[in-house]
C-alpha cells in the first residue's frame, strides 16, 4: 500500500518536469515514455529533471522516505525500432545502473545486449533441467 502511494507521489512530482507518459510496471519500476527528440542528449537532461525532481524525501502518513532513482534509458531507434526491444534494452541499462551505484544513470549499450544474451543462454538450460525434474 505504501509503495503504490509513493509510486504514485513520484508520478505526480514528475509530471510537472517532463512531458511524458508514466505508469508503474511492477515493484520499484517505474516507466516514462517522451516524446520528445530522441537524441541521447535529449534522454540525459530529461534522466537529470528527473532525479531533481526526487531530490526531497518523500512523506507518507508518518513515514519519511529517501529515495534513490536509479536509470536506464534507451533511444528509438537506436537501441530498438519496437516497444517490445526498447523496454527491453531500457531494462538492460537498468540494471547495469543498479547494479553500479544507486542514483546511476545508464544508456543500454551493445555490450549489455551481450550480456544479457549470455545470461538468458546460461539460465536456458538451468530452466530446462527444473523442467525435468518437475516432471520426474
Amino acid at each position: 500500500m505504501l509503495g503504490s502511494t509513493i509510486s504514485s507521489d513520484i508520478r505526480l512530482s514528475t509530471r510537472s518536469c517532463v512531458r511524458s507518459r508514466g505508469a508503474r510496471i511492477g515493484g520499484d519500476e517505474l516507466v516514462a515514455i517522451t516524446e520528445q527528440e530522441p537524441l541521447p542528449s535529449t534522454a540525459e537532461l530529461l534522466a537529470a529533471r528527473l532525479q531533481a525532481t526526487l531530490h526531497d524525501d518523500i512523506e507518507v502518513e508518518v513515514h519519511l522516505f529517501e529515495l534513490g532513482l536509479s536509470i536506464g534509458i534507451s533511444v528509438y531507434p537506436r537501441d530498438g525500432e519496437d516497444i517490445r526491444s526498447l523496454f527491453t534494452n531500457a531494462d538492460a541499462a537498468l540494471y547495469r545502473a543498479k547494479h553500479d551505484r544507486r542514483g546511476a544513470v545508464r544508456f543500454f549499450t551493445a555490450t549489455m545486449d551481450l550480456q544479457l544474451r549470455d545470461r538468458r543462454a546460461g539460465a536456458r538450460p538451468q530452466i530446462d533441467d527444473c523442467k525435468r525434474r518437475a516432471v520426474a
